[in-house]
């Protein structure tokens, strides 16, 4: 999500210099952008775009997407059917994994979340 002059700042930092569009924003992401940024609204139709020409593009094939935690939450939150201003409710741990096949446009899932890589670490 593109954060605008927000960016690499933290909510302590924000709310001294920008508290009006924080309070704004945190009240309704959906139509609210952080300044200079975009909204969760914006944010999730470019993300939906994305994944829709990757999908038509790549018919029939297995594909990966390495992205950030935000971008996979907005997508599966689309593909679970939630309002996407939930999207906060899905967890995506750093390096996690997930699995979804698309036939016929419907999503079927089959690996979510899963950090199996990480559990071999202390072995």
């Amino acid at each position: 999500m593109d954060f605008g002059e927000w960016e690499g700042s933290n909510f302590s930092a924000i709310s001294k210099h920008d508290a009006e569009s924080l309070k704004k924003w945190r009240q309704d992401p959906l139509n609210n952008a952080p300044t200079g940024g975009e909204t969760l609204r914006e944010f999730s139709s470019r993300i939906s775009e994305f994944f829709d020409i990757l999908i038509e593009k790549h018919q029939k094939e297995k594909i990966i997407v390495v992205t950030h935690g935000g971008v996979i939450k907005v997508w599966l939150s689309e593909l679970f059917n939630m309002p996407v201003d939930k999207f906060w409710q899905i967890e995506v741990q750093n390096t996690s994994m997930s699995k979804v096949k698309i036939y016929d446009g419907d999503p079927i899932f089959s690996l979510l979340n899963a950090v199996p890589h990480l559990e071999l670490e202390g072995a």
